[in-house]
């Protein structure tokens, strides 16, 4: 048993020493190989050792092969990167990723619309790249930037001591560095049944907020935003209340934030407003907030930027950008909503001086002689990265829309 090991070192041995060679099995002397014990060895298992260290020597020899073997490593090094990247941008790497178990989508037009802008990017080769934004870029190198959130209202909290009745809460999020730009508050009419009738055949539908009472400890009373009047054939369906300052004020005062009162009632006194809990055909018709975030842009000037395209069959040995599709679904990721895959590309390839980026101080510490001093050799590296706009569920169920910075290769150089 044990001369069957020092005849297998032999034959990779054998092998070694004519790895440039097509035809190993001509130069091998087999009386050198009678010497061993090969009652245990069969044809096949030589034939095996000859294959495996073939294929090994052609992939060193052949430059095409060594390239492929390592654009494979920079794509499956550039997919994990992307994944940490966005665990960490949206904190998942801290809070775990969102359970969606429970979470509901809602129906209001506004997410109808853009789920329809993101099945067009998806339809358009994957997702259409985004213009660079260098300022944007700057601000949000480590965590992304929200733009969107869709939170479905909830019952008022116990803890704001609230009596009223047709009440909606929204659990506003805390903003670092952002404003709101605009929140839209979305409800849903739905009577009894199609012959409902309004007092004076006009629908009128009323938005409160609640407020503190002040010093006597009272529960908190409704104080009147605005009204809107619709027709009797305009009522059913969706409309909506601008209620941008009010969200303000909740996010920069949370504990001002006690619910709103909505009432658009019949001639029978009856709330035909589809409130939280709802089930049935009015299930995800209930209030939605729709809140727009944004922070402030500096000025910054745009930078130049030539880049090298290829494709997978292109046996290129400079530096160059490739395609890469990241399919959230095979990362298992149930919570991401859209884009479902987007291509984010990588960079491979070889640094030789005719390659070199146009950075004037990459050229000369090119150029200058390194004799005395250890020479830092330049690596195919992204220099323009722009941001990805990703549709998701947070913990909490709520839709947001974050925009990630430097998810997509732009354009690829030595450095």
């Amino acid at each position: 048993m044990y001369s069957v090991f020092p005849l297998m070192f032999y034959l990779f041995y054998l092998v070694s020493q004519f790895e440039k060679s097509h035809v190993l099995s001509q130069q091998i002397r087999l009386e050198d190989i009678h010497q061993y014990d090969t009652s245990n060895v069969n044809d096949s298992v030589i034939r095996s050792v000859f294959a495996q260290n073939v294929e090994a020597n052609e992939t060193i020899g052949n430059p095409r092969c060594k390239s492929c073997h390592i654009r494979e490593q920079q794509k499956r090094k550039r997919i994990e990167s992307i994944k940490n990247k966005i665990t960490h941008a949206l904190k998942f790497d801290i809070h775990g990723l969102p359970n969606i178990t429970d979470a509901r989508i809602p129906r209001v037009p506004s997410y109808q619309r853009l789920l329809e802008r993101y099945d067009l990017m998806n339809n358009a080769n994957v997702q259409a790249d985004s213009p660079y934004r260098s300022s944007l870029e700057d601000q949000m190198e480590e965590f992304g930037r929200t733009e969107r959130t869709y939170m479905l209202g909830k019952s008022v909290p116990s803890w704001t001591n609230v009596e009223e009745r047709d009440t909606v809460y929204f659990d506003t999020p805390q903003l670092v560095n952002e404003e709101i730009r605009r929140a839209l508050l979305w409800i849903y009419v739905n009577p009894e049944n199609q012959d409902f009738r309004v007092p004076n055949n006009v629908t009128e539908i009323y938005l409160y907020s609640l407020v503190p009472p002040g010093k006597n400890g009272r529960a908190p009373v409704r104080n009147y935003l605005m009204r809107r009047k619709r027709r009797p054939h305009q009522t059913v369906g969706w409309h909506h209340f601008d209620i941008t300052w009010l969200v303000a004020l909740w996010t920069r005062h949370p504990s001002r934030n006690l619910g709103l009162v909505v009432e658009a009632k019949d001639v029978n006194d009856y709330n035909m407003i589809v409130f939280p809990g709802a089930t049935g055909d009015n299930f995800g018709l209930e209030p939605t907030l729709d809140m727009k975030t944004d922070i402030y842009l500096g000025t910054h000037r745009s930078k130049r930027s030539v880049n090298l395209r290829c494709n997978e069959e292109d046996q290129v040995e400079s530096c160059c950008r490739y395609p890469l599709t990241v399919d959230f679904i095979e990362f298992g990721w149930d919570f991401v909503i859209a884009p479902i895959r987007y291509a984010a590309y990588y960079c491979a390839g070889e640094c030789e001086n005719e390659h070199m980026d146009e950075n004037p101080h990459t050229r000369v510490l090119q150029e200058v002689d390194h004799s005395n001093t250890p020479r830092a050799l330049p690596c195919c590296t992204p220099t323009r990265l722009s941001h990805l706009s990703m549709l998701y569920f947070d913990h909490q169920a709520r839709i947001r829309m974050t925009l990630l910075p430097r998810m997509k290769v732009e354009r690829c150089a030595c450095q």
